[in-house]
């Protein structure tokens, strides 16, 4: 078993992942155990078990869905109970998914958007 502080768990995050899907973390504070993160499998097996928000809506399930574009950043962040959009982007990187892309609507307009603000820039810009 490894040992992460809260601070390396936060700034290893996917390490930190990697190693408690392979033989568990036990992630300590002020240098006392804090929590572990157990492979599922063993973690399923115990008498634990998953909550059922868990079993149902699993996480990488929530996050496959999010990187597919099927449901929103806001959606997932709130299925996954987070507000730090960061932690959600290193989610996806620790589970090798992709960010998701923009609709075609969206990212027309997200064009308009920055082509206008560059042509306020450049008209501020101009000595009159």
């Amino acid at each position: 078993m490894k040992y992460f502080t809260s601070t390396e768990a936060k700034t290893r995050f996917g390490e930190f992942i990697e190693a408690g899907m392979k033989s568990g973390v036990c992630l300590t504070r002020n240098g006392r155990a804090a929590g572990y993160l157990v492979p599922a499998e063993e973690y399923e097996k115990s008498e634990l078990g998953p909550p059922a928000s868990v079993a149902a809506n699993g996480v990488e399930e929530i996050l496959t869905q999010y990187s597919l574009g099927r449901i929103p950043r806001l959606s997932a962040m709130q299925q996954l109970e987070m507000t730090d959009y960061g932690l959600l982007l290193r989610l996806l990187n620790a589970v090798g998914l992709p960010r998701p892309t923009p609709k075609e609507k969206d990212r027309r307009k997200l064009d308009q958007a920055f082509d206008a603000f560059m042509d306020q820039a450049q008209a501020a810009d101009t000595p009159s």
